[in-house]
């Protein structure tokens, strides 16, 4: 049996899923600064948790229709925070980097690293290089990758997915 859910959540559900807008408002009114600051804390840029942030309640609109607790919400947010901050964490480090490395002691890569990895980007299938190439090379959101490619947002999450499986198997291969 999942913990008790809070009071004014269970109505913010009830509420939305009644057709009412402003239930997910009060949720996201509620919880967005727990999130942002797990996100912050994570990722140390305000840009990158914002974006966290935005996935974080995206993922909510998209699941809240059909909610059927098995945490509490707040929980569901903090987890969903956390391992979308992991991602961004991880998107932002070259392959074989531990995370705790930081920039300076990372480097940039070479012209040569840069030059394979576009060349293996344009390899990729149609939808996957599409994903790539909006979300990193034009520095969209996933919501605004999603409208550009008109799929939902889990969709771009399974495109991106998809190539970057795709180019860490490539590198592996030529390592």
């Amino acid at each position: 049996m999942p913990p008790p859910e809070e009071p004014d959540d269970l109505a913010a559900v009830a509420a939305f899923r009644a057709g009412d807008p402003a239930g997910f408002d009060a949720l996201f009114l509620k919880h967005r600064g727990r999130v942002y600051a797990q996100a912050w804390r994570m990722l140390r840029d305000e840009g990158l948790a914002m974006d966290v942030v935005q996935e974080t309640f995206l993922a909510l609109l998209d699941v809240l229709p059909r909610w059927e607790p098995r945490a509490r919400l707040s929980t569901w947010l903090g987890e969903t925070a956390w391992r979308l901050a992991r991602t961004q964490r991880r998107r932002r480090l070259p392959a074989g980097v531990p995370e705790d490395l930081s920039t300076q002691e990372r480097g940039s890569p070479d012209e040569e690293e840069t030059s394979a990895l576009w060349e293996a980007v344009d390899a990729l299938p149609p939808r996957e290089k599409q994903a790539v190439l909006l979300r990193y090379a034009q520095d969209l959101s996933i919501k605004q990758v999603a409208a550009e490619m008109g799929i939902t947002p889990g969709a771009v999450g399974a495109h991106l997915a998809r190539a970057l499986a795709a180019l860490r198997d490539k590198k592996q291969r030529l390592a």
